[in-house]
């Protein structure tokens, strides 16, 4: 009797997480400094996110959520709080369910909450949320290559 066995050994891009990485410093920073062009810099992120994601080719549900959000933000820009918080809170629940990544997912959902209970600060909301998911992919970053080294 044949009997096919196949492992797959899959090993995190690090160019993806540092590209990740910079792309949220860098939005979460324009987010700080531009808050009233806040409909185009979260518009642009998550189609930049979601073009990571497809050439990664992560999960194909999470870069048409990231797409999906940017068109709905750019068609309905007065409901951004409610769009991006639903953004975060499918992300949050996918990174917590799927890929086990509980503190990405639970720093996720609680900044959608924070969102929807203030919607007034919301590009304080996304800009502070992208800083700490940059800083956060940062850190990881440079643990794994440490820990690579050694």
């Amino acid at each position: 009797m044949y009997r096919e066995i196949q492992i797959t050994v899959r090993r995190e891009s690090g160019q993806r997480k540092a590209l990740n990485a910079l792309l949220a410093l860098a939005t979460g920073a324009l987010a700080l400094l531009w808050p009233n062009l806040i409909y185009y810099i979260v518009g642009g992120y998550l189609i930049a996110l979601g073009l990571i994601f497809f050439y990664f080719r992560i999960s194909n549900f999470i870069t048409a959520v990231c797409f999906f959000t940017a068109l709905l933000i750019f068609l309905l820009p007065e409901l951004i709080p409610f769009t991006f918080a639903f953004f975060l809170a499918l992300f949050g629940t996918t990174m917590l369910i799927a890929f086990k990544l509980a503190p990405v997912g639970i720093i996720s959902l609680l900044f959608a909450g924070l969102i929807i209970a203030y919607p007034g600060s919301v590009a304080y909301m996304i800009g502070a949320f992208l800083m700490l998911y940059g800083f956060t992919h940062l850190i990881n970053l440079i643990q794994e290559s440490r820990h690579n080294v050694y």
